[in-house]
């Protein structure tokens, strides 16, 4: 090693020639080869790299598969080839050590081998739902996460189809991004990435691709006419309990009335995870109530694309549908942060009667605007660029998350 640093000196400072490197007539051109040649350098750093891995094969669809394991466990390995130690651990079907025997598995002997990893990947809620746990790893684990001179990115399920979100802070209004987002997906924007993005959208619309697997069911009747579109999100669910000012039967009751008020048709599509289980039987409790107050309220399994580009506009508080608008290029009222709330593709209002009334007369006066429009679809290709997905190689989802460590100023090279 002190033979090879001394030969790559002498040709960055002296003009010598380093072994592989082509001899120059001058110091400088000798020093630009060495740089493009940086890659190799046999002191580069290689790091210590810990990723946690979630694994539930029905996160997105029943028996559908994780895109989390696949994505990560992919990157594991292009990690592993360039030189760099990857630790693994997780929970889930088959996470455990035993399955992985090709891997190294984090232990205290390999914190001990190799020292604290330079890099934590992990679930976003892994502190908020396996925090207190005092069994296996996950003592070991909490303190890892805790300790803040350990740069960490976190990962939850994603919002295009195979898609992983990644952030260096949190999700939705924890994102790191979210205080420069509207300007970030505006930079370097010209005519062509315009196109390109346009055509990359197009793709998807063609296949009516979204988060889940889902299919065109014309079950909305036609004298329904002029509708508000709801999603619902989980009732209970952390984004809507940590972020909401507003619980979503108390929501979903006040766009009852404000459909009543203005003669509008509701349309609700229960969330596609809920279908089968108690929950399901809970919301369809309460739209039954709804529509005892108000008959023109309708429940619908259609495509979420299909009802986002026939609605008058669609409500949600902060759920992962909001990529569907964005997509199909369609007016939402946002009611509690998330991600995109300080951008412009959303109409954002916390309260809710404020909200409807300005999507009202927003959309009363003239259609959904260029400049909503143009933001949804930088926001869409943003988040594709910014975001792990089993469609993309290892190597191109480690450049993904080199993007986030370069964010943070991490100084580390994957």
């Amino acid at each position: 090693m002190g033979r090879l640093l001394y030969i790559a000196l002498c040709a960055l400072l002296c003009g010598t020639p380093c072994p592989g490197l082509r001899l120059s007539t001058t110091k400088d051109e000798n020093q630009q080869e060495l740089l493009r040649d940086k890659g190799n350098w046999p002191w580069e750093k290689k790091l210590v790299v810990l990723f946690w891995v979630q694994n539930n094969p029905d996160a997105i669809a029943e028996g559908a598969g994780d895109p989390r394991n696949k994505v990560l466990m992919s990157m594991a390995d292009e990690l592993t080839k360039r030189g760099h130690t990857v630790l693994i651990d997780g929970h889930g079907f088959q996470m455990e050590a035993k399955y992985h025997q090709d891997r190294e598995w984090l232990n205290p002997k390999s914190i001990s081998r190799h020292g604290k990893p330079d890099l934590i990947v992990s679930w976003v809620n892994y502190l908020h739902d396996y925090g207190t746990f005092q069994h296996a790893n996950f003592p070991l684990i909490k303190s890892l996460l805790v300790d803040h001179k350990i740069p960490q990115i976190v990962y939850e399920n994603g919002m295009l189809k195979n898609s992983v979100t990644v952030d260096p802070q949190g999700q939705l209004a924890d994102s790191y991004y979210v205080e420069r987002l509207n300007s970030d997906v505006q930079r370097n924007w010209d005519a062509e990435t315009d196109k390109a993005c346009t055509e990359f959208i197009r793709g998807l619309l063609d296949k009516d691709s979204s988060k889940r697997p889902q299919q065109i069911v014309s079950d909305i009747p036609s004298e329904a006419g002029r509708f508000v579109f709801v999603p619902t999100q989980k009732f209970n669910d952390i984004s809507v309990s940590k972020y909401s000012r507003v619980t979503y039967p108390e929501m979903l009751n006040k766009v009852t009335d404000f459909c009543k008020a203005q003669d509008l048709s509701l349309v609700i599509k229960i969330h596609p995870h809920l279908i089968g289980s108690p929950e399901e039987t809970e919301q369809n409790k309460l739209i039954d109530e709804l529509k005892a107050r108000y008959p023109k309220v309708y429940l619908t399994v259609d495509s979420i694309n299909d009802l986002a580009e026939k609605a008058f506009f669609t409500v949600t508080i902060n759920g992962g549908t909001l990529m569907d608008n964005f997509v199909t290029n369609t007016p939402v009222l946002q009611l509690a942060p998330g991600l995109w709330h300080k951008t412009d593709a959303v109409v954002y209002d916390t309260d809710v009667e404020n909200g409807l009334k300005r999507m009202l007369t927003e959309l009363q006066a003239s259609p959904w605007s260029e400049e909503h429009k143009t933001r949804q679809r930088q926001n869409v290709c943003w988040y594709q660029r910014m975001s792990f997905n089993t469609e993309k190689t290892p190597k191109e989802n480690v450049e993904v998350l080199q993007q986030h460590v370069d964010a943070i100023n991490a100084s580390l090279k994957l």
